[in-house]
């Protein structure tokens, strides 16, 4: 086993903003993109719901995050991530980052919304090489 000394922790925090219109196509969209990249060894990102349209009540659902392979199929929760908190209007996932080359993680952020739930396209998480070469 490699022991390393210790190193200042490298830390990110993501804002994440999230429109959710039940009459827009697609309903739920991301003012800022749709790709967060990580180059740090930890982050927290949270995803955060914009102000929403009058007479609009809407929340992030009981499972706001559903995790997709790159063809959209769903999949298990990558161990690297934990949903750390979750309320109607914000979700904040940390993400411990140990890739040894670029990864992306796909998924699917889900709304609710009278009673019917809205799944966002695709956002994706980049996890970047890991910058300690754990």
């Amino acid at each position: 086993m490699k022991v390393i000394p210790p190193q200042p922790m490298d830390f990110q925090l993501f804002a994440v903003p999230v429109s959710f219109n039940p009459a827009a196509v697609p309903p739920i969209s991301f003012p800022a993109g749709s790709t967060v990249e990580v180059t740090s060894r930890m982050a927290l990102i949270v995803f955060y719901l914009n102000p929403l349209p009058a007479g609009v009540i809407a929340g992030f659902s009981a499972t706001p995050i559903d995790w997709l392979d790159s063809g959209g199929r769903p999949i298990s929760r990558p161990a690297c991530f934990q949903v750390v908190a979750s309320s109607p209007d914000r979700v904040a996932l940390l993400d411990i980052n140990v890739a040894s080359a670029d990864a992306p993680f796909h998924l699917a952020l889900n709304l609710t919304y009278n009673g019917q739930t809205y799944s966002s396209p695709d956002p994706t998480v980049l996890n970047k090489e890991d910058p300690i070469g754990l």
